[in-house]
Order: structure tokens, then sequence, then C-alpha cells
């Protein structure tokens, strides 16, 4: 199938991601650079899974409510109001593993036609866009690799103390 590599890629996620934060102490999971708006490394793995439970809603409204639009979630007050410091991490990343999973399995049965057939209706800071299977597949692969580089300059900045 046309898609194979991309489904490759996006199924990698949770393994890339146990992999970047295996060694990571407790105190830097929580350590928060004195940057603007920045996060802990945990702060930004549980985004990631929540946005992965987002997008999966959002694929199967594609399949099964075409043109439909998505709930888009403000990740500052999220972040900032559900106390990701109090949850368990590795729950969450079994949450993203079966998410994944899940939707590999699923995706490789549709037919590459259906990939960019219908779509969702995304209206984020006054843009409005509509969202393929392919896009939104692609939007979450590569939504994990920007978060790497924020984990990355955590880490840098925590050694560099």
């Amino acid at each position: 199938m046309k898609y194979d590599n991309l489904l490759g890629e996006f199924l990698k996620g949770p393994d890339l991601l146990k992999d970047k934060i295996k060694n990571v102490s407790i105190d830097l999971l929580l350590f928060k650079p004195l940057v603007d708006n920045a996060w802990t490394i945990k702060e930004h793995a549980i985004h990631i899974v929540d946005s992965e439970i987002n997008n999966f809603i959002r694929w199967k409204s594609i399949l099964a409510q075409p043109f439909s639009k998505c709930f888009v979630i403000d990740e500052e007050n999220w972040t900032k109001n559900l106390n990701y410091e109090q949850e368990d991490m590795d729950r969450y990343l079994d949450v993203f593993t079966l998410l994944r999973v899940i939707t590999y399995d699923y995706l490789k049965t549709i037919h590459e036609d259906r990939w960019n057939q219908d779509y969702y209706v995304h209206e984020h800071d006054g843009k409005t866009n509509n969202i393929t299977l392919e896009k939104t597949i692609e939007i979450y692969t590569k939504h994990l690799y920007r978060h790497f580089e924020y984990i990355d300059r955590n880490i840098k900045l925590w050694e560099s103390r």
C-alpha cells in the first residue's frame, strides 16, 4: 500500500518516546527550565499521549462522520490545569502504544483511495483546515519529533546547570 512507510513510522512512535526518556531521572523528568512557557519532560510526554487520544478520535471521525468539526484542545491550559506531575507515566505510555497499534492495524485495512477522500474540519487560531487521513497521520508522526526537540533542550539545560 502507498501508505505503508508512513504507517510504519507512525507505529514506531511509542518505542521512540520510551527510548528517549528511559534513562531520565525523576528529577530531570520534573525539571522545568527557566524558559518562557517551558514544560517538564513529563508534561511533554503526557501531552503527546493526550494529543494521541484526540488523534484517535479524529481519524475515526474522518471515516465515521466525514466533514465534521474536530475538538481542539488548548494545550497550555491542559498542561497547566490537569496536574500532569501526578499522573502515572507508565500507564500513559501504555495508552500511547495501544492507540498507535489499534490505529495502525485499522488503517492498514483502509484502501488508499480513502486516505484523501474525506476529512475533518480543524478550526484553530482563526484558520480552517480540512485534514485527511494522510494528513492526520503525518501531523501526529511529526508532532512527536517536535516534542523531542523540547525534551532534548530540557536535558541539555539540566546537564549545563
